[in-house]
């Protein structure tokens, strides 16, 4: 009965939440019964002026983003920039870079995925609404060099990451290349996303030199799967003011890197 219970909940959750951006009750309702048991069932929700692709398995990453707007507190800096460099790395399906976009449609912006079922969602997701010229995605691991990595696959969509025991390969990509990448027309970075579920202390690695290029920087650590001790020291040495972003549901502590105070 409790589980029955916690089901329903479940299902009542999401279809609050979920029907206002797939077009009410009835059409949300028939694509949470379809898509039981099945992770990779795909729909389509409308946010703004934008169509995005999604599966069962990027559920959350649609809620964090798009309706908890737990990105919101950048919005006051994004709009107030002319054009701004954007860098998204761990892009999922483009949820975070969608967002970004509709605080400043002038944003360019380099993402980077090493899903490649999710990088082809987000590939076909932000061909739909940026300009062409304005955006490139790679379908490359953050990590500290260019060697293939295996990546795996299973469970939620967001918690997909580097592991020896992955089921697929990926080519790596460093941090230095990234930055390198995305200032091309640019002397530096206006914001950089990083979420990488515990690449984080080897993604930072060759960040040395290239952090200066980076303006703000906004981090999820993951404690269980990396030493983040190190990944603090490392952005304090840069940074001069480092907030942990209160009020997630999330235990994952998300850090925004500033020199304002």
């Amino acid at each position: 009965m409790a589980s029955l219970y916690a089901h329903g909940k479940h299902f009542i959750s999401r279809l609050t939440w979920l029907s206002p951006l797939m077009g009410g009750v009835f059409p949300t309702a028939k694509y949470l019964f379809r898509a039981r048991g099945k992770p990779m069932e795909n729909a389509r929700l409308a946010y703004n002026d934008a169509e995005l692709e999604f599966r069962n398995c990027d559920s959350t990453a649609v809620k964090e983003v798009l309706v908890d707007e737990e990105y919101n507190f950048l919005s006051a800096f994004l709009q107030s920039c002319s054009e701004p460099v954007i860098v998204d790395v761990g892009a999922h399906i483009g949820t975070f870079s969608l967002w970004a976009y509709f605080q400043n449609p002038k944003v360019r912006m380099l993402m980077v995925e090493a899903n490649p079922e999710s990088y082809k969602i987000l590939v076909r997701n932000i061909g739909k609404t940026f300009s062409k010229g304005q955006y490139e995605i790679l379908n490359k691991a953050a990590w500290r060099n260019t060697d293939t990595l295996t990546f795996s696959t299973t469970g939620d969509s967001m918690g997909n990451k580097v592991s020896p025991d992955g089921d697929i390969e990926v080519r790596g990509i460093t941090f230095a290349e990234i930055v390198k990448r995305a200032t091309q027309n640019s002397t530096s970075i206006d914001l950089m996303k990083i979420d990488i579920e515990g690449a984080e202390e080897a993604f930072f690695e060759t960040a040395d030199l290239e952090l200066g290029k980076v303006k703000r920087l906004v981090i999820e650590l993951h404690p269980k799967s990396c030493d983040t001790t190190t990944v603090r020291k490392k952005l304090q040495q840069r940074y001069k003011n480092i907030q942990e972003i209160p009020g997630r549901v999330d235990s994952k502590p998300v850090l925004y890197c500033t020199d304002d105070f």
